[in-house]
């Protein structure tokens, strides 16, 4: 091992060979001591490789945490090879509490450059359990400037489970203040990750599904997020498909609940009405289509059988194709049964 991470004085970084990096990742911990002293080099591309390598290591690396912590102290190294050392720690899992308090001067610091502070939350959300004082840091990191350090955090929230909540209003908060398309959807899949049937998290969704003039993809993604916050989350889609069936919200609300774990009676419920709809205007046969579509492959009850039965001889052939599985399905646990 010690021959393979053998340096020269000044050569380019490829002398590092792929498959010895391959073959030292492979060893795991005997393959530490050596790295970690490279973590040690003047040269830095070296530092960077053998934080890589030990980030691949994993938890097996735990012995080099200590000159990695070392070499993020000094602020005297480029920021972004910080957040490289900081990414390693992040990834192998190990850390003292008095650096855990080094990352919350990192983040509440005012001159923490972008990469340094995205490595600094996710080392921070990875290190340890996270405590009311780390809530409080990631909350203001929420409230940033950088852009992509925000979203790296509302995508890492879920991991932390019943943790999170109490930073579901700042989650909220973002929906109600910011206009950026891409950091909308980013809060509502974490909210959705969370299944947190938080009331202040449905009313707004669910506003904002029945909503005309909120983009189709954001209505799309509140729909799909409140199909996968439970009973709740899909009682409200229910209450929205119940008071504007005729609108496109309709369209979105079924195949919400057909992508869901949605239990066969509530899927039939929601459905049935565009199964006997009657008025043939170009929207009532999509939402009919949309009704056989989610329910295709789901268990129904018997009285789905003079519900589908005149389907048969629709004039469009996915309909009748899609009504004629449906009956075959029903038929076939029937017979089962």
């Amino acid at each position: 091992v010690a021959s393979a991470v053998r340096l020269p004085g000044d050569p380019p970084i490829i002398v590092w060979r792929g498959y010895i990096v391959e073959v030292l990742v492979s060893l795991g911990a005997p393959a530490v001591p050596a790295l970690r002293d490279v973590i040690a080099h003047s040269n830095e591309e070296y530092r960077d490789l053998a934080a890589s390598m030990l980030a691949r290591i994993g938890p097996d690396a735990t012995a080099a945490s200590d000159q990695l912590i070392a070499r993020v102290r000094e602020r005297s190294l480029d920021p972004r090879h910080r957040a490289q050392l900081l990414r390693s720690l992040a990834a192998i899992g190990q850390a003292t509490p008095e650096f855990r308090e080094h990352l919350h001067g990192l983040l509440r610091a005012d001159d923490t450059q972008e990469d340094l502070e995205g490595a600094a939350a996710a080392a921070l959300i990875r290190l340890g359990a996270v405590d009311a004082r780390a809530i409080e840091t990631l909350s203001m990191v929420l409230q940033g400037e950088f852009l992509q350090v925000r979203m790296q955090v509302i995508g890492d929230i879920p991991t932390l489970g019943e943790a999170a909540v109490p930073l579901i209003d700042d989650l909220i908060a973002i929906l109600d203040r910011e206009r950026d398309e891409e950091l909308h959807s980013a809060v509502i899949e974490a909210l959705a990750k969370l299944g947190q049937a938080h009331p202040r998290v449905i009313g707004r969704l669910r506003s904002e599904v029945a909503d005309p003039d909120v983009h189709t993809s954001t209505r799309w993604a509140d729909a799909f997020a409140l199909a996968r916050m439970g009973p709740t989350g899909r009682g409200a889609l229910r209450d929205a498909l119940a008071q504007s069936p005729e609108t496109v919200e309709a369209t979105i609300v079924l195949r919400a609940l057909g992508n869901a774990d949605t239990p066969a009676a509530e899927l039939w419920s929601a459905a049935k009405p565009f199964l006997l709809a009657q008025d043939g205007t170009p929207l009532t046969r999509e939402l009919r289509h949309d009704a056989l579509a989610v329910l295709h492959g789901t268990p129904l009850p018997a009285e789905a059988w003079s519900a589908l039965e005149p389907l048969l001889t629709s004039k469009e052939e996915s309909v009748s194709s899609m009504a004629l599985g449906s009956l075959y399905y029903l038929a076939s646990v029937s017979y089962t049964h």
